[in-house]
């Protein structure tokens, strides 16, 4: 009798789970109301005769750094540590055709006031360099093109290193898509209460994350994702699977896990058209948007930062997520 009972409330709350799980779940964007044109990816995919994505690779030793694409931060290492190498895409920071800006700052570890590797007498301290891969050829016929190498630099550690270096460059891109991004936005240095209204936004979409307003969450973003699976030349399906994996990432969080939204940094680029907040907790990340999980009784954690850079548009009062 009491093992009866027992299955049934087992089975009862699974179902009530089911049911929760599938009220969390967000409609797809053709049943959404969204405030603004979205761009049909399947109906892209289908002009374009050429499928280029842009990468940059780059290693780092003895000093930390800050890699950016027309002003707007691609990887930047904020702690102590050594990348042998790494690539990331850099489409989502290519609007359009034409020259793109590229620039590196090197700044001595934390603790040091130069750039240096006590175990190499010589070395370098940063190597760039970005091609791209035309996905619309053959496989066969793919090829990295390299499109710009960053001179090397050498240090002699007898020597002392240096405090800083920066280096600017520019490449050109051809792609065959263009989206608005944060180009029609204004400097948003200019507005008095940026901070608080960018903290406002902050604390609105945590809350959504907290409370799996997933439908809300969705629209919010649904323009700015739709740009970013512009520029990596998404098809419509693949879309959808986007938003699923983010609704995946923050469902592994239980709502007391997200962060309140303080211990932050306020950001500005793009020239000022760009503006977050980089938490400062643990050893920082580059969203105060964080979900952090410590393990009862451990000094162990793990966390996930959730992206959201804010423009405002020309002629218009409204922050609004942009890529």
């Amino acid at each position: 009798m009491h093992i009866h009972k027992l299955l049934l409330i087992c089975i009862g709350t699974l179902l009530i789970g089911f049911q929760a799980s599938c009220q969390q779940k967000a409609k797809p964007y053709a049943q959404l109301e969204i405030q603004g044109t979205m761009q049909n990816l399947d109906s892209l995919l289908h002009t374009y005769r050429s499928r280029p994505i842009y990468w940059a690779t780059y290693g780092n030793e003895g000093c930390l750094f800050d890699l950016r694409i027309n002003d707007v931060t691609v990887h930047q290492l904020k702690h102590a540590g050594s990348i042998a190498g790494t690539a990331s895409s850099l489409n989502p920071y290519i609007m359009r055709s034409g020259k793109q800006k590229v620039s590196v700052k090197l700044t001595p570890f934390p603790g040091k006031t130069k750039i240096w590797d006590s175990h190499q007498p010589t070395f370098e301290p940063f190597k760039l360099y970005i091609c791209y891969v035309d996905f619309a050829l053959p496989e066969e016929e793919q090829e990295r093109v390299r499109v710009l190498t960053m001179p090397e630099l050498k240090l002699i550690t007898d020597e002392g290193g240096i405090p800083s270096y920066t280096y600017e460059a520019e490449f050109e891109a051809k792609v065959p898509y263009a989206v608005n991004g944060y180009t029609d936005g204004i400097d948003l240095r200019e507005i008095p209460d940026i901070e608080a209204r960018v903290v406002a936004e902050f604390k609105k979409v945590r809350q959504w994350m907290v409370d799996r307003e997933f439908d809300t969450l969705k629209k919010y973003l649904a323009i700015r994702d739709n740009e970013i699976g512009v520029t990596q030349y998404q098809s419509n399906k693949k879309f959808e699977n986007e938003w699923l994996e983010n609704e995946r990432d923050i469902l592994k969080y239980k709502p007391n896990m997200f962060v309140p939204i303080e211990d932050y940094k306020l950001i500005f680029q793009a020239e000022g058209r760009l503006v977050t907040l980089y938490s400062t907790k643990k050893n920082g990340f580059s969203s105060a948007l964080l979900a952090i999980k410590e393990e009862r009784g451990s000094p162990k954690w793990y966390s996930t930062s959730f992206d959201l850079v804010l423009k405002m548009k020309k002629g218009t009062h409204k922050l609004i997520p942009t890529m």
